[in-house]
């Protein structure tokens, strides 16, 4: 006789899971159900502060450092412009300097070398540079990134493009007789 009840409990149990596990979503009333894995939660990342920068041209694609650059202004001739020059290595940086000079046509206001800090992967450095084009023309200002490695120092060349205009010219002032004959139907 106890064979016979402990059957009857096993078959009873093996019931119940069948039918739970043939139950579809939304079939069972009263019953919220939540799904067994949820999606992991975002986390916010930090705002990249050179996102709207543009990418200076490098002469090696895969160097482990970036030049990211920002014009303050369109370039005119004649005109001083302040140019916003971020560094970001994309490794652990023991440190570097940079020397930025102009090609013939554009005057660069310091081509001392100046530091950069060491940097985490990813940290970003900002630098100011002025700069002022004689002419109208394309130039460029090339910075030369000079990484300290456990090799020594390694050379990166990178290349900020401009394209110089004239100063824009003043719109001719209006004579009466233009005025007059602008107001009449």
């Amino acid at each position: 006789m106890s064979a016979h009840p402990s059957a009857a409990v096993i078959v009873l149990c093996l019931s119940l899971v069948l039918a739970a596990c043939s139950s579809k979503e939304g079939q069972s009333e009263g019953v919220a159900t939540t799904p067994l894995h949820r999606k992991p939660l975002k986390t916010l990342q930090p705002a990249d502060p050179t996102a709207d920068m543009a990418l200076a041209v490098a002469e090696n694609k895969k160097d482990d450092v970036r030049v990211k650059y920002d014009l303050n202004r369109k370039p005119q001739a004649g005109q001083p412009l302040e140019i916003d020059v971020a560094f970001i290595f994309d490794a652990d940086s023991k440190g570097a300097t940079v020397t930025f000079t102009g090609m013939p046509g554009l005057q660069v206001s310091d081509q001392s070398e100046h530091l950069i800090a060491p940097l985490k992967a990813g940290q970003s450095e900002r630098h100011k540079l002025a700069v002022t084009p004689t002419e109208n023309g394309i130039y460029y200002v090339s910075a030369t990134v000079k990484a300290n490695s456990s090799l020594g120092a390694v050379a990166h060349t990178f290349w900020i493009p401009m394209v110089v205009s004239a100063p824009a010219a003043l719109p001719s002032a209006m004579t009466p007789a233009t005025a007059s004959s602008a107001s009449s139907p």
